[in-house]
């Protein structure tokens, strides 16, 4: 089972601290406070509430593949990663996804590989400009 929060509920829950908004924007970990909140509130992401009080941040694209489900961050327990996986995917589909893409951490590999994902390495470059 999985749930959109709308624009105006997840935007107001991420201004007032929300412990799971807030979970969701340090995952992503690209976004003050104030962006974070700005960017739910227009629409360019979305967070979709998951089984066992989990949630995803995620992001809609055209890409090469079509319709892009972009996920961001998921938070949650791993006891509960086979349900919020059904989760995420049913909501790419129900939503007209062509592929789901995601950037994970290693220790998800396996994990992922077990439920039919493409894993390709990559690593993620970072340099602050003054």
């Amino acid at each position: 089972m999985w749930k959109w929060l709308s624009q105006d509920i997840a935007a107001t829950a991420a201004k007032r601290f929300h412990p799971v908004l807030e979970q969701l924007r340090l995952g992503h970990n690209l976004l003050s406070h104030e962006q974070f909140c700005e960017a739910l509130s227009k629409g360019y992401i979305w967070v979709l509430a998951l089984p066992h009080d989990g949630a995803a941040l995620v992001q809609w694209d055209d890409s090469r593949y079509g319709k892009t489900f972009n996920i961001l961050t998921v938070c949650g327990t791993i006891e509960h990663f086979e349900e919020s996986y059904e989760a995420l995917e049913a909501a790419a589909k129900a939503n007209g996804a062509n592929v789901i893409i995601s950037v994970g951490r290693s220790a998800y590999k396996k994990l992922m590989q077990t439920q039919g994902y493409e894993v390709e390495p990559c690593i993620l470059m970072k340099k602050v400009l003054q």
